[in-house]
């Protein structure tokens, strides 16, 4: 008789891939090791191989997960929000102090860019998947062509992942909140302009 239930096996694995794609986000892919991701789901290293053939497996598909994870934040907003105001207020979340100090539950785009620009082509179709689920989705919530929103929603995501990935990189907090306020700011026109 098996000790297993059916479906413990999925639900092991897939409490590896939360914890590893917690800490390849906290601690970076070279820093973080097989066994460091099996005692954080509590679990022994030798189990390991009953999920993943490798370490590189095990990363690609955290990936996934991590960018699962994070387009979460966008999906719950209230969809007639559009345009302006979805930039503005998905920034305003995006970019803030809590945000940048929690990168192991944060977004995954500035947590892995750097590991996934020296992964192998597996992770990097994976995180190339995840990256433009996340393009179309804002693509999806902006007023123009379709072209003019693609274009949009690449510069919208590289200047909210550069902004939070620079403020986490600087020393003094008060350039960190600076970097974040300036980056904000951008998606604060309309607000202005209805002020003014």
């Amino acid at each position: 008789m098996s000790r297993y239930k059916p479906g413990d096996k999925d639900k092991t694995r897939a409490r590896i891939l939360k914890e590893a794609s917690r800490l390849f986000r906290r601690e970076g892919a070279e820093s973080t090791s097989v066994a460091d991701v099996m005692e954080a789901a509590d679990l022994t290293v030798g189990g390991f191989y009953k999920h993943f053939e490798s370490k590189e497996e095990l990363f690609s598909e955290a990936v996934g997960e991590a960018l699962t994870s994070s387009r979460k934040l966008t999906k719950e907003i209230d969809p007639s929000i559009r345009g302006e105001d979805w930039q503005h207020l998905v920034s305003k979340i995006y970019l803030t102090p809590a945000h940048r100090d929690n990168v192991a539950r944060g977004c995954a785009l500035p947590a892995l860019s750097g590991d996934i620009a020296r992964a192998d082509q597996s992770a990097k179709e994976v995180f190339e998947a995840g990256l433009e689920k996340y393009i179309q989705g804002t693509a999806d919530r902006l007023d123009g062509t379709p072209e003019e929103n693609r274009q949009q929603a690449w510069a919208f995501w590289a200047s909210l992942v550069g902004g939070l990935l620079l403020s986490r990189s600087v020393a003094s907090d008060t350039l960190s909140r600076e970097i974040l306020e300036a980056c904000s700011a951008a998606f604060e026109t309309q607000d202005r302009e209805n002020e003014a």
